[in-house]
This record gives structure tokens, C-alpha cells and sequence, in this order.
């Protein structure tokens, strides 16, 4: 069990905040989403889970699977926190204040390969990328090598965003630090700064680039998978906590697939979003935003086919790692010691 998060890690205003989210989403479990609750007088697991940035609408997984009674229908009792950044995500199991987070799959890679970090993916939940890298019409930056000179919006210092910038630039054949980058955040209204002249383009998650359309903002988007096809989203552990906890870990996977199923289900996302509301999700503030940033959500969920959820793919993994030491940033090497599919086969048993 991962020791109990510290709230001193982060502000108190913060943490109070967080606290309230997580029980108001308690609130609407009621909802048809929700699932029987677990058998009575059985002892729940407690542990604690972390996102990357926040709370996202492509987060719905974890969300509902709390909000919704399906982390509780496998006796586990979660409690989430949302992130500053992947890297203080993938620090927090480190530091044994969370039992698991979700993180970059370049970001586990390197953390592996180059710290040493004893941490494994235990399941995929978006088998492609979701970050688009974003400019302004009559300014587009088209591709990598449109970087040079420009200067690079990124949500984090040291996550997964800064980490595919990196890959790209150097298989580019570019120098990574020869181009500027500068933290903006996960937000759409931050394109003012590309207006403004402060940035040149920056890389996004694809709920702000569906915000950003809709606005009808002039935009010019692409996929960062177009020149770094990694994993794009995983939930990461502690090889410790994996070899000593194997069914809370099968417990977690079988909870989201349920959760995943609940709302591929709900056709509207009315039932998912009842569910999201004791979240802070700025998305949801115009729920024609979140619906279209759902939908892309679910493609990413999905995109090596429904039967194969939060499933490892050991050859786009394979090919990630091989993109990665092509580009100097980690030891050439075989895949399979960044991730287990056996959890997520017990749990779809």
C-alpha cells in the first residue's frame, strides 16, 4: 500500500481544493453509471492516484471509475490528485506518496532507462499521442526543422511534452537546445501568446486543440506522432509495489475497463459528465468542448481496436524505444523491461 499522500507537497489552499473535488464527485454516484457496491464488509484497499496536469477531460477514466463506484465495486478506495506536470506525477509513486500515476510513455522510458527508476506501465490508456503541436495560420510551423529559430510553448518543465520536443528535434537532426522553449501550461488561451509574438507554437493536449477550433481560433495543428510515435498515455508503478500488490494492481485495470466501457456506452456523455462535475475541469465549462475532446479521448483509447484497452503493444513500443536511442537519449535496448501486460490480462480474464 503507498504511504498516505502529503499535502504539504503541495498548498494547503490547493489540497483543500482537491480534497472537495474528490468528494463532491462522491455525490452524484447515485447516477446510472454507477456500479453495485463492493461486498459488504469486505476492507478496502486505500491508495492514491495522480494525473499528470490536473483534471482533464481525458482523464474520464480515473474519474468516473471513482465518482461512478467502480474502483469501489473492487474494493479499492482511491483517492486522486491532480498533478503539476508528469514529472512530479512519476515522483510521487517514487517517493511512495502514490501508489500509481499516470505519466508520458517516453517519460517512463527515460526515467528507466537513463535513472534507473524501478518503475513499470501496467496498462496503456492512450495507445497514440494526445499533444498536437499548435500555430498560428500564415505562421505555421509545419514540422520540426520549422522550429529552428522559434521559440516553443510546452506544458511542463521536464514532462512528457518537453521530452517529445526533445526526440523530435534531435531525429530532426536539430539540436534540442538550441531551440527556446517556454511553460505555458495545458490551456487554450494561451494561443494569445502565439498572437502576441511570445511564442511561436506550442504543444497541447487534444481536448485545448478542440477548444480551439471551436472558438474558431486560426490554428494549424499536428500530432506529435507524426515524427516521435510513441505510447502516447500509462499508468505507472513502482516495480516494488507491482511484485507485492499484483491484484490491487489487476483490481485498478479491471475498474477502468469498466469505466472505459460505461462511457464509450454513453452516447452523450450526459451520464459521464453527472459523474465529472465534482471535478474541477475547465473543459466542462462549455460541454459542446468536452464532447468533442471526449470523442477524441476515446479514438486514442481505442486506436489498436476495443479489444486490446490499456493493452501494451510490444511493437509500437519496440519502435518507441528504438526512436528514442536513434536519437541518443536512451541505451538501445528491448521494450519488454518498460512494461507487463500481466495484470491487464487478469483483469480481462
Amino acid at each position: 500500500m503507498s504511504r498516505p499522500f502529503d499535502p504539504n507537497r503541495i498548498p494547503r489552499r490547493e489540497f483543500l481544493r482537491r480534497t472537495a473535488g474528490s468528494a463532491a464527485a462522491l455525490a452524484t454516484a447515485g447516477l446510472t453509471l454507477q456500479v453495485a457496491s463492493r461486498t459488504a464488509g469486505a476492507a478496502p484497499i486505500s491508495l492514491t492516484f495522480v494525473t499528470p496536469f490536473g483534471f482533464l477531460v481525458g482523464y474520464a477514466p480515473t474519474l468516473v471509475a471513482k465518482a461512478g463506484g467502480y474502483f469501489e465495486k473492487e474494493g479499492l478506495d482511491v483517492t486522486i490528485y491532480g498533478g503539476r506536470g508528469a514529472a512530479m506525477a512519476v515522483q510521487q509513486v517514487l517517493s511512495g506518496q502514490a501508489l500509481l500515476s499516470r505519466t508520458g510513455g517516453v517519460d517512463l522510458i527515460k526515467a528507466v532507462a537513463n535513472a534507473k527508476a524501478p518503475l513499470v506501465s501496467i496498462g496503456v490508456i492512450d495507445q497514440g499521442s494526445p499533444f498536437h503541436v499548435v500555430s498560428k495560420v500564415g505562421k505555421e510551423i509545419r514540422n520540426p526543422k520549422d522550429m529552428v529559430g522559434k521559440t516553443i510553448g510546452i506544458i511542463s518543465q521536464g514532462g512528457a511534452v518537453e521530452n517529445l520536443l526533445d526526440i523530435m528535434l534531435v531525429n530532426s537532426g536539430i539540436d534540442p537546445k538550441s531551440v527556446p522553449r517556454q511553460v505555458v501550461g495545458n490551456s487554450p488561451g494561451a494561443f494569445g501568446l502565439i498572437e502576441q509574438g511570445r511564442i511561436d507554437c506550442y504543444i497541447i493536449s487534444v481536448g485545448s486543440v478542440v477548444a480551439l477550433r471551436l472558438a474558431k481560433q486560426p490554428i494549424h495543428s499536428w500530432n506529435t506522432d507524426e515524427h516521435a510515435p510513441i505510447p502516447g498515455q500509462v499508468y505507472v508503478t513502482s516495480r516494488e509495489d507491482a511484485e507485492k500488490q499484483p491484484e490491487t494492481m489487476v483490481k485498478f485495470l479491471r475498474a477502468l475497463l469498466h469505466s472505459i466501457a460505461a462511457i464509450t456506452a454513453d452516447k452523450d456523455f450526459k451520464q459521464t459528465f453527472d459523474l465529472m462535475k465534482g471535478f474541477e475541469i475547465s473543459e466542462m465549462k462549455d460541454l459542446k468542448v468536452a464532447t468533442e475532446a471526449l470523442k477524441a479521448e476515446l479514438e486514442l483509447w481505442d486506436e489498436a481496436g476495443a479489444s486490446n484497452r490499456l493493452r501494451h503493444i510490444p511493437e509500437k513500443w519496440q519502435t518507441g524505444v528504438d526512436l528514442m536511442a536513434k536519437a541518443g537519449m536512451i541505451p538501445a535496448g528491448t521494450a519488454e523491461v518498460y512494461y507487463t501486460n500481466s495484470f491487464i490480462d487478469k483483469a480481462r480474464a
